[in-house]
């Protein structure tokens, strides 16, 4: 499966081979090396396309948390409730309480994104870091933050929806509220 999600080994080796036979037409001027050589190129562009044509239920996932994140940084809470399962209200309040809270700004980047599948591909945990600045509506705070997270993901239909989310402390992993203020 690591083919369908990362292409660089395979292009790598193709490029690699495409060198020496580049290497071998040079030296030999043989037609034959640069026809090999030539093959090996089309070989690592075809790899690329391919895996790049293969979306796994993981880059779905991925996508998700992506979107997720845009949907924060717009301020765009109905969007945001929508990735949430509707079987979670407790969470979905949580959730809308938060982004009534707090503005998080265009900064934000997400760095360390690892989605694992599990029950067959309908389940999915996603874990990743979102550093940037935050700032507090009500008390006109605005600081830089460092957050740990992991989301608990449910294929519903064909849609991919939050069903449990754990903020972790960014330093040692222990589990904190979603809304707990950071000590860093």
């Amino acid at each position: 499966m690591w083919f369908t999600e990362n292409p660089w080994p395979g292009v790598a080796l193709f490029f690699v081979l495409a060198c020496v036979f580049l290497a071998r037409g040079f030296q030999r001027g043989l037609v034959r090396d640069w026809g090999l050589a030539g093959l090996m190129l089309v070989g690592a562009l075809a790899v690329y396309l391919v895996e790049q044509a293969i979306v796994t239920p993981a880059e779905v996932v991925e996508a998700q948390v992506q979107g997720l994140l845009a949907d924060c940084k717009q301020g765009d809470t109905a969007a945001v409730l929508q990735r949430i399962s509707n079987n979670n209200l407790m969470l979905k309040t949580v959730i809308a309480s938060g982004l009534a809270l707090a503005k998080i700004h265009d900064d934000v980047r997400l760095t360390d994104v690892q989605v694992r599948m599990m029950a067959e591909n309908t389940r999915a945990i996603s874990h990743f870091r979102a550093n940037g600045t935050i700032s507090v509506n009500s008390i006109s705070y605005t600081n830089r933050a460092s957050t740990r997270w992991e989301l608990t993901w449910q294929q519903e239909g064909e849609q991919w929806k939050v069903i449990a989310v754990k903020r972790l402390n960014p330093l040692n992993g222990d589990e904190m509220g979603i809304l707990d203020r950071s000590e860093m």
